[in-house]
């Protein structure tokens, strides 16, 4: 099995200031070919990378982020001189870049202004993947947009979390990385589910979680992953890959005893 992708989690967080523009940048330069980063919605409908419910603890500023504008937000030293960046800035970079942005839904109900920037950037399920902690919040966002891929996080270990996952349906799971177990891998990968732990930071961490069969990795260390680890691009694994037979219905939804 090799790990298809090397995702910057919030970017490159031990390099550079987290979820800012720098910190994809980063990311993308130590080797990542996908970046992930979160996303919260200002008091006049803006849509803002940052990950806390406040401002406090990553900018210069006080203030819970629901109750600020964005003008308010982009005053702000996120760190390094960084300002906080725009769902659109995040989405620019992805493209721009070729590489695969995962953009996390922390706030449950932004899912209509996520889509209508992911619309307006003319982006697509090559270039973005919506994944939350909030199943509620995927199935919201597959009702507005089926075209994109969804993804389930979880930090707590759950009987029916594959059910759950498939049902929606999502297209991946981003398990905590101690919960993942190769029995966790084959019932996902049964239910045509990819597997992305997060978060691996050394090269012992990457490799245990590569020997589960994982499919990719999301690290604040994206050099030390990527050298540990066999890292084939998902283009030149399916380049590589024989053709797959045809399925006329999909396989039942299979669970974790």
């Amino acid at each position: 099995m090799s790990i298809h992708y090397i995702i910057g989690h919030r970017g490159a967080l031990e390099y550079a200031p987290e979820n800012t523009m720098l910190s994809f940048e980063k990311a993308v330069e130590l080797g990542a070919n996908a970046i992930e980063g979160d996303f919260r919605m200002t008091r006049d409908g803006a849509c803002v990378c940052i990950h806390d419910e406040t401002v406090d603890r990553t900018t210069n500023g006080k203030g819970r982020v629901e109750e600020m504008t964005l003008s308010e937000i982009r005053k702000l030293d996120a760190g390094a001189g960084q300002k906080v960046p725009t769902l659109a800035e995040f989405v620019q970079f992805a493209i721009q870049k070729k590489v695969l942005g995962f953009v996390e839904i922390n706030s449950p109900g932004m899912e209509p202004a996520v889509l209508d920037v992911i619309q307006e950037q003319k982006a697509t399920k090559e270039n973005i993947v919506i994944i939350s902690f909030f199943p509620e919040t995927l199935k919201n966002v597959i009702k507005l947009n089926n075209k994109l891929p969804l993804g389930l996080i979880f930090s707590i270990a759950a009987e029916n979390i594959i059910s759950v996952a498939a049902e929606i349906p999502c297209s991946s799971i981003l398990p905590e990385k101690s919960l993942v177990t190769k029995e966790l891998v084959e019932t996902a990968h049964t239910n045509r589910l990819a597997v992305i732990p997060w978060n691996a930071n050394t090269a012992e961490e990457a490799k245990k979680l590569e020997n589960l069969d994982v499919d990719s990795l999301a690290t604040d260390q994206p050099k030390i992953v990527k050298a540990a680890v066999k890292f084939q691009p998902p283009q030149l694994a399916a380049a590589q890959a024989p053709v797959p037979k045809v399925v006329e219905t999909p396989p039942p939804i299979i669970l974790l005893k």
